[in-house]
């Protein structure tokens, strides 16, 4: 997924869970570029979830900043 205007919360979150959705043996991972920065309203959507949530959606990503 190419990211080219802002999304944050819920809907951020709701994309890139969409985009990691596997199929099969033929895709085991999604890939988002973020050509706009939305790198801080990603950490700060997650910040709303519990400790235990935190460290899974963070163990889930790779290359984040």
């Amino acid at each position: 997924m190419y990211l080219d205007k802002v999304i944050i919360a819920h809907s951020l979150l709701q994309a890139i869970a969409r985009v990691n959705r596997v199929s099969g043996a033929a895709k085991d991972k999604g890939f988002v570029v973020d050509y706009v920065g939305i790198g801080h309203h990603l950490k700060k959507a997650i910040d709303n979830y519990d400790e235990r949530d935190r460290k899974r959606l963070y163990g889930f990503m790779e290359g984040v900043e």
